[in-house]
């Protein structure tokens, strides 16, 4: 199913975003910066949250 493989794949990259130096440096210095994975609906335009947050550790 395409849905199940495109929601897997912002999982993936939430987790790769989070996980990368620049993201690691802004929370090092305290900044307040979330990370969030939300899926573009061609079918109806719209974006859905797959409650995905991911933020300061």
């Amino acid at each position: 199913d395409l849905t199940a493989l495109v929601e897997a794949n912002v999982r993936v990259q939430v987790e790769n975003i989070a996980l990368s130096d620049v993201m690691q440096r802004a929370w090092a210095k305290g900044r307040d910066v979330q990370v969030h994975g939300w899926v573009y609906e061609l079918e109806s335009g719209r974006l859905r949250d797959l409650g995905i947050t991911v933020g300061k550790q």
